[in-house]
């Protein structure tokens, strides 16, 4: 349309095409040792692998098996005391209900002679017992 009115277009540099990232693969030795190992080559660890020594497939296999024995030994390796929960959580000793800390609240508070420290502590046991909002 352009020729015919006398205008030459203008010409269009051609498209460069952005190469792909090439996928990283295992190759079949390292392919079977992942499978034996019963890791997947889509692992993050293992991509770092393959990135990290491209062209040298014993390295891959010794940085595959070096990665098995560190993910064996974090799942063998017993928490540390400091991590691990701490069971109980302030309940009342086991046996009391709140129907028998009321009863023997009751019982001390109409005693003549009152304890109030018991009945502090029976007030409070009692509230345990109570859902927290």
């Amino acid at each position: 349309l352009l020729e015919s009115q006398g205008q030459v277009p203008p010409e269009t540099p051609p498209v460069e095409e952005l190469a792909a990232p090439k996928p990283v693969a295992a190759d079949t030795i390292l392919s079977s040792v992942l499978n034996i190992a019963e890791l997947n080559s889509g692992d993050a660890d293992v991509i770092e692998i393959i990135r990290k020594n491209p062209n040298d497939p014993s390295a891959q296999i010794l940085a595959v098996n070096s990665l098995v024995e560190t993910r064996k030994q974090a799942q063998q390796t017993p928490a540390t005391a400091g991590a691990v929960m701490a069971s109980g959580g302030g309940s009342a000793v086991e046996g009391d209900t709140l129907e028998s800390v009321t009863a023997e609240l009751d019982a001390e508070t109409a005693k003549v002679k009152k304890d109030f420290s018991k009945i502090k502590e029976l007030r409070k046991k009692s509230l345990e017992f109570l859902p927290k909002e």
